[in-house]
């Protein structure tokens, strides 16, 4: 049928339909038949002299190899995308390309390529005046100092640039995220009155907003603030409680890794057999998502 189509459509309407046939292998989860579609899609928009339409259809397909794990592929499909942008002088789309050549570094693991394509970012962003935009390239490059690099020092300090813009644009939900990220990064320096006024600051926008995932990660730093502190009793309690949501939300990653942290916690208490039946229910977890296709 497309072949057909080839010889009664213009080229625009040829490029629009093949888009939309891609667009539903896309939703239907098959990438490959998605991508070629793309591909042929881009290709009539380029003979339409639509080009802007055309890089779109990259951008789709860097997204595609970046779900299939392609990770070479949708960065350099990327790099297509972000010099067209920068040639058309469109900044807020070439930032845009860039962070997320940097947030494919991200899932990469490798943090230094990730924030130097984040400040890439980050700078037009800025240069541009574009302040919530920059929240966002301040917070992944927190994530990456936090995350990648265990370096909780430039976390906090990225992190907080990111929190001081959502809280003065009156963005509760993101400074309540972002200060949550925070709190975890003063509970490593030890700064632990810091690190509970973030907490305190947060949990009650969680509540106000119905947020659960982000009232039990809050519960969940509230037990790992205590167990730093030394008071495992208390830290047990507040895991207990973030199970609790995470269980309702079937959130299994963070069952996985709150039930890791109260096994160590009692493992410390030698309530061994309570350790014993944590352990066992974080290692089923972890079976159950490893074999998520």
């Amino acid at each position: 049928k497309d072949i057909q189509l080839q010889s009664s459509l213009s080229d625009s309407s040829l490029a629009e339909f093949r888009k939309e046939v891609g667009i539903v292998f896309y939703m239907r989860s098959d990438f490959n038949s998605a991508e070629e579609y793309f591909i042929k899609s881009e290709k009539s928009f380029r003979k339409a002299n639509m080009s802007l339409q055309a890089t779109q259809m990259l951008g789709n397909r860097a997204v595609i190899n970046d779900m299939k794990g392609d990770y070479k592929e949708a960065i350099a499909i990327y790099l297509q995308v972000s010099n067209y942008f920068k040639e058309q002088n469109d900044s807020i789309s070439w930032a845009s390309a860039l962070g997320n050549i940097g947030a494919v570094y991200e899932e990469m693991g490798m943090a230094d390529k990730a924030i130097y394509y984040d400040k890439l970012s980050l700078a037009i962003n800025l240069d541009m005046g574009d302040t919530l935009r920059a929240a966002t390239k301040y917070n992944n490059i927190g994530v990456a100092f936090s995350e990648l690099k265990n370096i909780p020092d430039s976390a906090v300090y990225y992190y907080t640039k990111a929190y001081n813009i959502y809280k003065d644009n009156g963005h509760a939900l993101y400074s309540a995220l972002v200060g949550s990220n925070l709190a975890m990064q003063h509970v490593m320096l030890k700064d632990f009155s810091l690190a509970k006024n973030y907490l305190e600051k947060a949990e009650p926008v969680f509540d106000s907003l119905g947020n659960q995932d982000g009232k039990a990660t809050t519960l969940r730093y509230y037990g790992e603030l205590y167990l730093a502190q030394g008071n495992k009793q208390k830290a047990v309690d507040y895991f207990e409680y973030a199970m609790d949501i995470f269980k309702e939300l079937d959130s299994k990653k963070s069952l996985m890794e709150t039930g890791t942290l109260l096994s160590n916690v009692y493992i410390s208490m030698e309530r061994f057999d309570k350790a014993t039946q944590m352990m066992q229910y974080a290692n089923m977890l972890k079976d159950s998502l490893m074999s998520i296709d």
